[in-house]
């Protein structure tokens, strides 16, 4: 299988380009289970299908003026093309990845058990 050049953001840290094989099983294991996609602008974007308990990663709003949503767990930025993924390029991984760090949720622990709080929302 060819080696992909992906975006990978898990919740609270910073997004990591990341070199993987182009591979579903591969992509499931990333992202801990069976995963959906979402068109935003040129990229797609993976998370988890079943993600209701996850806390919130990153705020999507893909149309002006519109409430978007809140994409839970750990997600993949990629390129897609004839049902195939594709590596993003030097230009889309900057881009992306300031998108990733200006639309992250922010989270601290609050106790030694690292117990978390949202401590920054983003809401349009």
């Amino acid at each position: 299988m060819k080696e992909i050049i992906i975006l990978y953001k898990e919740v609270g840290k910073p997004p990591e380009l990341r070199k993987v094989e182009n591979n579903v099983e591969i992509f499931e294991k990333l992202l801990g289970g069976k995963f959906q996609k979402m068109q935003y602008e040129e990229v797609i974007i993976l998370f988890r299908k079943d993600n209701n308990s996850l806390l919130p990663n990153v705020y999507i709003n893909s149309r002006f003026m519109e409430i978007g949503t809140s994409l839970k767990g750990t997600i993949i930025i990629t390129l897609e093309e004839n049902d195939s993924f594709k590596s993003l390029n030097k230009e889309q991984a900057l881009k992306y990845a300031r998108f990733l760090v200006n639309e992250s949720f922010t989270y601290k622990p609050i106790n030694e058990k690292k117990n978390i709080q949202v401590i920054e929302e983003k809401i349009m």
